[in-house]
């Protein structure tokens, strides 16, 4: 049985860019600390 144009770019070693599906380990945190908070703190 043949391969199929997208198998043969995978039997070749042809992986996606990592950004593109990202997961939610690899997404970067938007949680970090408030700019306005900390300039009241000062």
């Amino acid at each position: 049985m043949p391969l199929t144009a997208k198998e043969q770019l995978i039997a070749q070693g042809k992986k996606v860019d990592k950004k593109e599906y990202q997961t939610m380990n690899d997404v970067e945190s938007d949680w970090g600390d408030d700019p306005e908070k900390e300039e009241k703190k000062e």
